[in-house]
Order: structure tokens, then sequence, then C-alpha cells
């Protein structure tokens, strides 16, 4: 190992640029006066000597021509002739087939409706902005019941038990409803 010499490799000097105009790779480092390659840090991607890039030629939307695709036809049916025609009335067809479908829905969603109706009134009740004085409602019992909080604490507890009650009872009511009509759609 330590007899290997390094003579017998040949090696090029390093040509050394930017030192100047008499070092011969001076003054522009080699690579020319003027121009886009001439600058450093300065690349057009995918430029390709002024022809219209790749890119550019190919199109957008595939190749398929749009004017060539084969057009479709559509039959536009009137469903009140079809039914004049086989002599069908229209309520036998809803009582048939779209009530057992969206009775359910709408059961659902009514009893969710009234339980969120219920805690709207109340809280704007409460407020003040709801049924006025003379009208009872439980967001008002609720309201003139925090004057006497300290002497009588039914006046504002049993109203809003109330309130909670049937709330709960209609969230329940809708829930039990809903797994109804799951338990049906699963059997058929």
């Amino acid at each position: 190992m330590n007899s290997l010499n390094n003579s017998n490799r040949i090696t090029t000097k390093k040509t050394r640029v930017g030192r100047g105009i008499g070092s011969g790779k001076g003054k522009t480092s080699g690579r020319g006066h003027k121009g886009q390659k001439s600058r450093s840090g300065v690349a057009i991607k995918s430029f390709e000597g002024g022809q219209m890039p790749l890119y550019r030629r190919l199109p957008k939307r595939g190749f398929k021509s749009f004017n060539n695709q084969v057009k479709k036809s559509v039959a536009i049916i009137n469903l009140s002739k079809i039914l004049n025609i086989a002599n069908i009335k229209t309520i036998i067809i809803l009582f048939k087939y779209y009530l057992p479908i969206l009775a359910p829905i709408f059961l659902v969603s009514f009893t969710l409706g009234v339980g969120g109706a219920i805690l709207a009134e109340s809280g704007l009740s409460f407020l003040g902005l709801g049924i006025t004085a003379p009208n009872m409602s439980w967001g008002s019992l609720l309201s003139s019941g925090k004057e006497v909080m300290d002497i009588g604490w039914w006046v504002s507890f049993f109203p809003g038990l109330m309130i909670f009650l049937v709330t709960f009872a209609l969230i329940n009511i809708s829930n039990y409803l809903q797994q109804l009509t799951n338990k049906k759609q699963i059997q058929s």
C-alpha cells in the first residue's frame, strides 16, 4: 500500500474560473456574454428552444374528439298520461306507495320539532321576548321564580322540571318511532 505512486495516474489541472480576464475563463467564467444561459439561477422549466412546449401541444381533456361522440337520445315520459291510460287515481298511489315510506319520517320529525318548539318558546319567554304576562308559559313561570328563589324554590323548579320531562319524553318517543321504522325496513 505504501509503495503505490500517484505519478502513474494522469491528472488534469482544475480550471480556475472567474479570476479575471487574464485567466482565460475570466469575466463571464466561460458562459458567454448575454442571454439566458449566461445568467445563474434563471431557468424556464420545459423550455424547448422556441417551439411550442409538449404540455401545450397535448389536449386538455383527452384524445377523444368532442364532436365525434355518439349522441344519446332521451325519451321524455309524462307520468300523468300513463296514469290516465292505466286508469289509476293519484291518491291511490300516494296512499299505497308513498305514505308507508314517508309517515315514519314525518312522525319522527314532528316529535323532535315539537320538543324543539317547546324549548324555544320557554327560552324566549324566560328572556321576556315570548308570551307576555297575562298568558302563562313555562318560560315566564321560570322567569317570575327568579326573584323568589331563596324563599320558594318550587316556583322555578316545577316549570323547569316539566320542560325537561316533556322534551325528554318527546325525544324518547321519536327515538322509539325511528327504531320501529328501522326494524320494519330491515324486515322488508
